[in-house]
């Protein structure tokens, strides 16, 4: 092979691995921040629960 051809291809195998390595860092904060939304989407719903309960011992003071 021809070194340029050899150089060229070192390059885009280089390239190709630094590629993949940011692929699977973005499916690891990818899989990380699917863990953080569903924390916090139970946080809600807890909080929707309790403040509905809140609202039903005032109404039935009221």
């Amino acid at each position: 092979m021809d070194v340029k051809v050899e150089t060229n291809l070192k390059y885009l195998e280089e390239r190709i691995d630094k590629a993949i390595n940011v692929i699977n860092g973005l499916r690891e904060e990818n899989a990380r921040l699917k863990y953080i939304l569903k924390e916090l989407q139970d946080r809600n719903n807890q909080s929707i629960e309790k403040i509905n309960s809140l609202l039903d011992n005032i109404s039935k003071l009221l």
